[in-house]
């Protein structure tokens, strides 16, 4: 499967600011604390097209991403039950990587970025090298990066006033030290500062509403060698460095006048008198749908979008669009059915549309046709849509039971015996003898055509009566009315 657009239109790059004698490296990170949302494989479906693209163009490149392992457990999924959220209480604020695994072996961090990884792989065919910063950390990678910002840290604080106005942010947690006797992170706060080593205090601390809870331990350690990881404002100018990174992206609050990305940028250059990676700034990207659970306030995990989404579809409708431009797709929404043609137009060969219109049918009548492996594909998105999505537009054929009352239970006792004697079964004739039997009913026009759609989709609107029976068929249409004849009535 080719993911690379002909037309890269998703952002603006300058490819004359990059060397094509250097590897660049193109890096993405992730904070694993929860199922991966399906807006935030944004951000790598733009890192991998610059890859694509500079691969195309001969440039040497790397996509990298790195599992934040070593960030604190800040919070729980919001679909963790109580008994989760009592089990994980007593690790939050410890590294991820310390974290235990929700199901099976193994550590938080990895269940989580391993599953995501899974994901770029199997379905996109993304394949990327990835990295731990919890390894990095404690193999000493980051020592003179951190001994770095320990020595300059009234300079940093200064860039940090400059750019923001705010005084001494980093004065008590340029690092986030791990406690040696409890082994929590958001509750050290460093006191003191020598050559080689930093005095902490471990004390209880909130942070939106979350309670993080210390053990008073008071002291000295070493904040090398994984004994501490750099705050991620600052870690972002170091690793930038250390890991020869040439492109690296962040989200619109990020590259904000004021933000983290203005800067990262001011303390790279500071530190390293170099000009900083090139920037691919996105904004935010939300995928909802109605009846599945959120991951967050983005919207539903990307496993969930799958079973709507082609892949290719789902990569295009991220990056089709300019990278600055916010995303909010509704799963669910009529829009979809617009969508998914436009999909078969441009990836099935089907320009005119009859196509699609012929694989809707067979899956809202069940009819049996016989498909192509990228059609049955597509049908098996289409069903799992029409059969989840309330939109008035997303209807199928559905023949469970629905109760009835004895007016309707004689409205199709009369209806059935007409449609049995229609001579030709064809759609005007069809809706001609519904006519008919609605007058000598006595049933109001509204009422037949609502129990019709309720009793056949299981919606409150629909086709035309004599092209929805024609289409449904004569034997399979009385059969199932034939049902109403014997059940009870309400």
């Amino acid at each position: 499967m080719n993911l690379t657009n002909k037309n890269i239109r998703g952002f603006d790059f300058d490819l004359s600011q990059l060397n094509k004698a250097d590897v660049i490296n193109i890096n993405e990170s992730k904070t694993p604390l929860a199922h991966v949302h399906a807006g935030s494989l944004r951000r790598i479906f733009l890192h991998f097209q610059l890859q694509q693209w500079l691969l195309g163009d001969n440039y040497k490149s790397n996509i990298l991403i790195g599992n934040d392992d070593y960030d604190p457990y800040d919070y729980f999924p919001i679909y963790f039950n109580e008994a989760q959220r009592k089990q994980y209480q007593v690790f939050l604020g410890h590294p991820l990587c310390s974290v235990p695994a929700p199901e099976g072996k193994g550590n938080y961090a990895d269940y989580y970025f391993d599953e995501m990884i899974e994901i770029l792989r199997n379905n996109f065919g993304i394949i990327v090298k990835t990295y731990k910063t919890s390894e990095l950390y404690r193999q000493g990678f980051f020592n003179e990066g951190i001994s770095l910002v320990l020595k300059n840290l009234n300079k940093i604080n200064k860039i940090y006033k400059n750019i923001t106005g705010i005084d001494d942010k980093f004065s008590s947690k340029p690092l986030q030290v791990i406690c040696p006797k409890c082994g929590n992170m958001r509750t050290t706060k460093i006191m003191n500062y020598k050559e080689d080593e930093v005095e902490i205090v471990c004390n209880n601390y909130e942070l939106k509403k979350v309670s993080f809870l210390g053990c008073n331990f008071k002291g000295w350690v070493s904040p090398y060698h994984g004994n501490a990881r750099l705050f991620w404002k600052l870690e972002w100018p170091i690793r930038w460095f250390y890991m020869k990174i040439g492109v690296e992206g962040g989200r619109k609050d990020q590259n904000s006048k004021k933000g983290a990305r203005e800067f990262a940028e001011a303390v790279y250059r500071f530190l390293f008198n170099q000009k900083p990676p090139m920037n691919l700034p996105y904004d935010f990207c939300y995928i909802n749908a109605e009846h599945l659970p959120k991951i967050n306030r983005f919207g539903v995990s990307a496993t969930e979008a799958l079973k709507f989404l082609p892949p290719q579809l789902f990569f295009d409708l991220l990056t089709t669009s300019r990278s600055t431009q916010p995303i909010n797709i509704d799963l669910e929404s009529e829009k979809m059915l617009d969508i998914y043609r436009d999909y078969t137009k441009r990836y099935l060969e089907n320009h005119n549309g009859q196509l699609f219109d012929k694989i809707l049918e067979n899956v809202r009548f069940g009819n049996k046709i016989k498909l192509s492996g990228d059609q049955e594909s597509l049908a098996k998105y289409l069903r799992y849509y029409l059969h989840n999505s309330n939109a008035v537009t997303a209807w199928f054929l559905d023949f469970t039971p629905k109760n009835v009352s004895g007016n309707e239970q004689d409205f199709l006792i009369r209806l059935v015996r007409d449609l049995e004697n229609v001579e030709k079964w064809q759609a005007s004739d069809i809706q001609c003898v519904f006519r008919k039997v609605v007058i000598d009913a006595n049933f109001s026009v509204k009422d037949a055509y609502s129990l019709m759609y309720k009793l056949l989709i299981n919606r409150q609107a629909g086709l035309r009566i004599g092209v929805l029976f024609e289409k449904i068929g004569r034997v399979r249409l009385i059969d199932y009315l034939k049902l109403y004849q014997l059940k009870n009535t309400i």
